[in-house]
């Protein structure tokens, strides 16, 4: 009697029901379809080593995990992710072994140069072994040389580009980081961290306002109709890093034309206003225009309730906001803490703040014992102003001695 072949197509449908169930964090799921497809494959490397992964990572099971990385690598000797997986357990695991975990990288860089001996022309197999270079072996000139044959073979492999700034940048060799920072940025102009790692690196090799005036010569030439810019970030790090308040609020402002609901970004652009500039009357008009945006998240209606306390002085309409952001994030310290201060620093309501501290004590399970602390300090230094006015007030109307 015939043995029945292995149903390839069978085992890659299983697997890829596996890895969607993976991904959506369907972890029990996820392992049937590994199994599954290693059923119906059982030399499918994959498989092996995504149930390994899953195992290893969520539910902590390293000698099960170690057993599936290495059937993976039985399965297929090239298979370069379970050499890459199997030697991160031997080097940082309770079973560490560095000198195996070394073994296993350089097994994994053989797996690698013989990948790319069979496709000297797929990017990724330079990228991970650049990848290889730049995490394990520490040779980020080897590195740096690999990531521009990726990006010669594939000029919008963004990472490669990132990672080419970054290396070049701690070898001191910063117009070529800056050239790297820049294409990087043109070829993905959405990527928000590309600005981060950009002005962070411009902040601390020149001086603020150089460096402010070449970050955006390269965000300005990201911007075409095409590309949406991700305008606030972009304002934060000209704040934050350059202190450059006056291209910060005019990015804030460019933020909020392209979302007109965008209330951080409203509220930031007042804040220079009002702090950086010194423009109190004009910072208070642009707060009045903000509380009248509908708020959408806990987020929202918190800011909006700040502005209605600390800017506009209307507790009511701050208590109001204050408790919609209570009813979106019900575990939220400082939407509890700021509400609790309102009635007994504005309003003057015990009551009710009681209320909201017996709430805070049932609703947040693991309570911050500095955080209650801090709400006792308020409830006692109300208690004691009390007094203080009651004692006052009796003063006043002693009789004078005769």
């Amino acid at each position: 009697m015939p043995k029945t072949k292995p149903d390839q197509s069978i085992a890659e449908s299983e697997f890829q029901v596996g890895l969607i169930a993976d991904q959506s964090e369907n972890y029990e799921q996820a392992i049937i379809h590994y199994k599954n497809s290693i059923k119906e494959r059982p030399k499918f490397a994959p498989a092996y080593n995504n149930l390994g992964y899953l195992l290893y990572t969520v539910y902590n099971q390293t000698l099960n995990a170690v057993e599936l990385f290495e059937q993976a690598i039985t399965a297929d000797p090239a298979y370069s992710p379970a050499y890459n997986n199997l030697a991160y357990i031997y080097e940082t695991s309770e079973i560490k072994d560095p000198e195996k975990a070394r073994q296993l990288y350089k097994a994994e860089e053989e797996s690698y140069f013989l990948a790319i001996k069979n496709a000297p022309k797929n990017p990724i197999n330079y990228y991970h072994l650049a990848c290889l270079y730049k995490d394990f072996f520490d040779n980020k000139k080897k590195a740096i040389t690999l990531f521009r044959q990726v990006i010669k073979l594939d000029k919008n492999f963004r990472t490669a580009l990132l990672h080419t700034a970054k290396l070049n940048a701690t070898l001191g060799k910063l117009k070529k980081a800056k050239k790297y920072f820049h294409k990087a940025i043109i070829r993905n102009p959405k990527k928000i961290h590309y600005y981060r790692d950009y002005a962070h690196f411009l902040d601390k090799h020149q001086s603020s306002k150089i460096a402010s005036l070449q970050f955006l010569k390269t965000v300005e030439k990201a911007n075409t109709k095409t590309n949406k810019l991700p305008f606030r970030e972009i304002a934060d790090y000209l704040k934050i890093f350059f202190h450059d308040t006056p291209n910060a609020l005019l990015y804030y402002a460019k933020a909020a034309d392209a979302n007109p609901k965008n209330i951080i970004a409203h509220k930031a652009a007042a804040d220079i206003l009002h702090y950086d500039l010194k423009k109190v009357e004009q910072a208070k008009k642009y707060y009045e225009f903000i509380i009248k945006i509908k708020p959408k998240t806990s987020e929202d209606n918190f800011i909006l309730a700040q502005i209605c306390k600390t800017k506009l002085k209307r507790y009511i309409t701050a208590e109001k906001y204050y408790l919609k952001s209570l009813i979106k994030n019900p575990k939220s310290d400082i939407v509890f803490y700021e509400i609790i201060e309102l009635y007994l620093s504005n309003l003057d309501y015990l009551k009710q703040a009681k209320k909201i501290r017996k709430l805070y004590s049932k609703k947040v399970i693991a309570n911050d014992f500095n955080f209650l602390q801090e709400i006792e300090q308020l409830f006692n230094q109300y208690l004691k102003n009390k007094s203080l006015q009651q004692k006052t007030t009796e003063t006043a109307f002693e009789p004078n001695a005769v």
